[in-house]
């Protein structure tokens, strides 16, 4: 856990007390069935206290927090037969530099998923003391045998085992990046200030037995721990985290044969490129 204090923001006149950020239990842990391996990720949290001072009657803040990826690797592995990944093809081609993750699109650039956002609308006499809470904590899911789509491509590509219909997963690697910002909208003029900077990274590895027991099949193989969160020097936020696509529009599933040199690509959406 990460304690800081007295953070003052020169951009505007409100100021960041105390920050509080960590992780909770940095072990990964992971289930098996006959679906699939289903991987818990710890959850990721932020505390801050912010300081409005007094407001005149026309003035209105919204404070809450913006979370968006800078890099994604999503790689699963089924055999010799290829590799199914989930990428985002204006990040990966630079494009962009960092893609919003919220889940809805009329809340951007908020995350509210697990996070909480506050409005102080002026007139007040005297300042105000808020805190901003952050969470983040979800589950990946990855099957024992090939998706659909890739499966079919498989077939055409004549790079199918005939085990296919057995567990065929071999192997996960998954690393990703993001920047979380405890932010500022002055409503007036609708800029939006970054008043803390918070980077992690989710970094995982599993070799996969396919024709093992239930229960046995995964090794997770080093980093076995999540390395906690780290308040950097504060950035500004790019404007395609705040108008752009979210990761769900500009997500893509793609198939890489290992037999062919086959690449097939499943995009969610048209995408917005700011």
């Amino acid at each position: 856990m990460t304690t800081l204090s007295n953070v003052n923001i020169v951009d505007c006149n409100l100021s960041v007390p105390s920050v509080e950020i960590g992780i909770d239990k940095p072990k990964i842990k992971w289930t098996e069935n006959v679906a699939g391996l289903h991987i818990y990720i710890p959850s990721i949290y932020a505390k801050c206290q912010v300081e409005v001072p007094s407001l005149a009657e026309e003035d209105e803040w919204t404070i809450g927090w913006v979370q968006a990826m800078t890099a994604f690797l999503a790689d699963n592995t089924y055999g010799q037969s290829g590799v199914s990944s989930r990428e985002v093809p204006m990040l990966r081609s630079g494009q962009v530099n960092a893609i919003n993750i919220c889940s809805n699109k009329g809340e951007q650039p908020w995350f509210t998923k697990n996070g909480n956002k506050k409005l102080v609308c002026g007139p007040t006499s005297s300042s105000t003391l808020l805190e901003i809470k952050f969470s983040d904590q979800f589950i990946i899911d990855v099957p024992w045998d090939l998706p659909h789509y890739c499966k079919e491509a498989a077939m055409d590509d004549n790079a199918i085992d005939e085990v296919l219909s057995e567990p065929y997963l071999s192997g996960i690697y998954h690393n990703q990046s993001f920047i979380v910002w405890l932010a500022a909208r002055n409503q007036q003029s609708s800029q939006l200030f970054p008043l803390v900077t918070v980077k992690w990274n989710l970094i995982f590895h599993f070799e996969v037995c396919p024709f093992q027991r239930l229960g046995k099949r995964a090794k997770q193989m080093p980093p076995l721990f999540l390395q906690s969160p780290q308040v950097a020097q504060n950035e500004a936020i790019p404007q395609s985290v705040i108008t752009g696509s979210l990761y769900n529009e500009a997500v893509s599933t793609v198939w890489r044969s290992q037999t062919c040199n086959t690449v097939i690509s499943k995009p969610n959406s048209k995408c917005q490129i700011m």
